[in-house]
């Protein structure tokens, strides 16, 4: 029996109660520690082998009469090694070689993911990746369900029947012969100190928060991934407050797009390395490849999207092995949602069973409903972000440390306090959600209410006049500067729109978007889909195993691929919801 199933060497730091610190292992090595219940005593391995021989038998000989323990994710938070409290981007596990047991404490957001593989003859944990998944792990319908309807599971769920994600704040002990048991903690109430705090105050508290946890963030063998948005710019600024200049990459589809502009620009007055990756002709040769990868790792869940990381990895050098993002800064900055999606499908192409399991979802944001009864930060910070980043988190994982200075407990806590004296939270709907990012996009947060633009305005000097998101700058104001890449930015969205709507004027849409450099789509999914993942997609979609799964009706299948490959009728929505699920159920072994 396999107690621990895949933990990523680059995501964990290891130490044991008899040696210490345990050294050894390189942090750009993709390999997986496991521990196996081998005659009632826990016996460490790594995968796939062989592999440093002598590097796990020293392993094994450290915690043969003592505790192993092991931080998964920022294993630089304070906290981090203990059992004070749960962190905010790191598990606790602790193994036990001897009586062959093993607990994990989550996190205060669910983040590393600790997935659980439950079935009766085999219990598990793996953090923060899948567990290997084989071809007698069933499907769970209301995971597929949620998937088609919002783009990820919901509640602990995944597409698969045995693999449950343990939620937030929570603690796990396994042991051999016995059943998992998850138990939820209470609350904390150490930071209530907060709710006495005065509105400069609680700012102030925030912008501490910040750059406290950027002071910790290590200064070698790091990217920040550089968006032209606020969440990253005040990360890249924080660390530069604490004399740490970590180069920048920026993920575009050409030179002129907007977020490749604008970080251009910044990293420019800033003296900071740039580097512009660009999602071209390579990257769309490479995606057949990249899709089946990504499945893999995500279980397919959002897995073509979660192809342009993929494929930025590929492209970092070795030098890098941890990637520092604005992860979280839209949330705890200022109370944003990852998407109010909710896809209307073909349903005709699904089996009866899955039919009913999509009425009983409605085409709505699924946190609407629960904010209202339970509190728009509780909601925010310990489903919404949990649920939509679990897969990018694990695919992420697979290949480097994945840090934000966001990811802090105390900047959290702070956060919730915010949220919950903001009157805009109180009742939120689409629309309220929508207008408040489109307010963010033009003009950006208020700035007496935002430590983001604080920090920016404070400590970000040589680039405070750089525009941001649509033009709008850090102290007030719109930049001229910004205008044209802005303009050119809306226009090509604008284009991009109405020839996806309009038949008619889709041919002079693309000639339009074509001249002014495509800088609004990362990846023209339409177009791929129908282009160098056509084969793939009818493929996967009308393989014999997807034809079994009892999920799809496969002459209404079929109808539909052909009538959108036809150019009939565009099922585009539909067919990628499809794909991804078809896909991760492929991807088992």
């Amino acid at each position: 029996m396999r107690i621990i199933d895949r933990i990523p060497v680059q995501a964990v730091r290891i130490t044991t109660s008899s040696a210490g610190a345990f050294p050894g292992f390189s942090p750009r090595e993709e390999r997986n520690l496991r521990f196996t219940d081998r005659s009632n005593r826990l016996q460490a391995e790594v995968e796939p082998a062989p592999w440093a021989p002598d590097c796990v038998q020293r392993l094994n000989a450290a915690a043969a009469n003592g505790v192993l323990q092991l931080v998964v994710g920022d294993y630089t938070e304070p906290g981090a090694s203990t059992k004070d409290g749960p962190c905010a981007n790191a598990v606790l596990i602790e193994i036990d070689l001897v009586a062959g047991a093993a607990s994990a404490l989550s996190s205060i957001v669910g983040l590393p993911p600790i997935i659980l593989r439950k079935s009766p003859r085999f219990e598990s944990l793996s953090c923060p990746v899948l567990p290997r998944v084989d071809k007698s792990c069933g499907i769970d319908i209301d995971g597929v369900a949620d998937t088609l309807r919002w783009g990820h599971p919901l509640d602990g769920r995944t597409i698969y029947k045995d693999l449950l994600v343990v939620p937030p704040h929570s603690f796990v002990v396994l042991e051999a012969d016995r059943p998992a048991s998850v138990v939820r903690l209470a609350e904390s109430n150490s930071l209530r100190s907060h709710e006495a705090l005065a509105a400069e105050q609680l700012l102030e508290a925030q912008v501490a928060a910040m750059l406290a946890a950027a002071r910790r963030i290590p200064n070698s063998g790091t990217f920040l991934s550089l968006s032209g948005g606020l969440d990253s710019r005040a990360a890249s600024v924080a660390l530069l407050s604490q004399g740490n200049r970590v180069p920048c990459v920026s993920m575009a589809a050409s030179p002129y797009s907007l977020d490749a502009s604008i970080a251009r620009l910044f990293c420019a007055a800033s003296g900071l390395p740039h580097e512009i990756i660009e999602f071209r002709d390579d990257y769309v040769r490479r995606l057949p490849v990249l899709v089946q990868q990504s499945a893999a790792l995500t279980g397919g869940v959002a897995c073509l999207g979660q192809t342009v990381d993929l494929y930025l990895y590929s492209r970092i050098g070795t030098a890098s092995h941890i990637r520092i993002s604005g992860h979280l800064g839209n949330q705890v900055g200022r109370g944003g949602v990852e998407s109010i999606a909710a896809a209307s499908l073909n349903e005709r192409i699904f089996s009866d069973d899955l039919r009913r399991a999509l009425e009983q979802r409605p085409r709505e944001p699924w946190f609407l409903p629960r904010m209202a009864h339970g509190g728009y930060a509780p909601v925010l910070f310990e489903q919404e972000v949990h649920y939509w980043s679990v897969a990018n988190y694990m695919l992420g994982s697979s290949r480097a440390l994945q840090l934000s200075p966001y990811a802090d407990v105390t900047l959290i806590e702070l956060s919730k306090e915010a949220i919950s004296r903001d009157p805009r939270f109180s009742s939120p709907t689409r629309t309220s959600i929508r207008r408040r990012d489109l307010r963010h996009r033009m003009l950006g947060p208020p700035i007496s209410m935002s430590f983001q633009r604080t920090i920016l305005s404070r400590y970000g000097a040589a680039a405070r006049d750089v525009p941001i998101n649509w033009g709008w700058r850090a102290r007030g104001g719109w930049s001229f500067r910004g205008s044209p890449a802005a303009l050119r930015f809306a226009a090509d969205a604008f284009a991009c729109k109405m020839g996806r709507q309009y038949k008619a004027l889709k041919k002079p849409m693309a000639r339009l978007s074509r001249a002014l450099g495509n800088p609004s789509e990362l990846v023209a999914w339409q177009d791929v889909i129908k282009g160098p993942l056509r084969d793939l997609t009818c493929d996967t979609l009308l393989s014999k195993e997807i034809a079994e799964s009892g999920l799809f009706q496969s002459v209404a299948l079929r109808g539909v691929l052909d009538e959108h490959f036809q150019g009939r009728t565009d099922h585009h929505g539909t067919i990628v919801r499809a794909l991804e699920i078809a896909l991760g159920l492929a991807s088992r072994h």
